[in-house]
């Protein structure tokens, strides 16, 4: 071969692996995949305390309070009331992944011409723990809210928000709505 087959043989690899890196997923991850699930628990369900002795309620919520000062993060968002008026909001990831950051922003700007809201984002402190779910407004093991002052916000029916997962170079969003809770209906008739 000569030098003019060479370079156009040199020339024809460089656009094909650049081909291959831009315009293809072959060298790129798959996304994270999450599906939002608003949990419309009953009255009876989404309240534990009728089955639960009131002795092991306080226990319990002792040892959340102690366990809470240890590790950093806070009580479940049940306890805090920041589902007060909406369903519970949980993900669940594809498989096991340690994440890096979770943020979850407004969709849509409340205001127009502002930038979305963000109501919850989270840091990895080191190396958190592989994780398949997420509770809206629950710190996972190994991660810390970004700003320690900017709690969960209360999330506000019927408002479409964003998630935004990483877990390393592996990245993943969805979006999903609040349902406002519906109390239960009274029982027809009867005093």
């Amino acid at each position: 071969m000569n030098t003019k087959n060479w370079i156009l043989l040199g020339v024809a690899v460089v656009l094909g692996a650049c081909y291959a890196v831009f315009n293809t997923e072959w060298l790129r991850p798959d996304p994270i995949q999450i599906q939002a699930q608003v949990r419309e628990i009953s009255g009876r369900a989404s309240l534990e305390s009728r089955r639960v002795p009131r002795e092991a309620r306080e226990a319990r919520k002792r040892d959340g309070q102690k366990r809470s000062a240890r590790t950093g993060s806070g009580p479940a968002p049940t306890e805090t009331g920041k589902f007060d008026g909406v369903y519970p909001v949980v993900f669940a990831l594809d498989g096991e992944y340690r994440l890096t950051s979770v943020r979850v922003i407004e969709d849509q700007p409340s205001v127009p011409g502002h930038a979305p809201l963000i109501v919850w984002q989270l840091n990895s402190t080191s190396n958190s723990a592989p994780t398949k779910a997420l509770l809206y407004g629950k710190t996972p093991r190994g991660m810390k809210l970004k700003d320690e002052r900017n709690q969960p916000a209360r999330l506000l029916p019927g408002t479409v928000y964003r998630l935004e997962l990483q877990a390393g170079r592996y990245q993943g969003k969805t979006t999903f709505q609040t349902k406002e809770i519906v109390p239960p209906e009274a029982p027809a008739g009867g005093s």
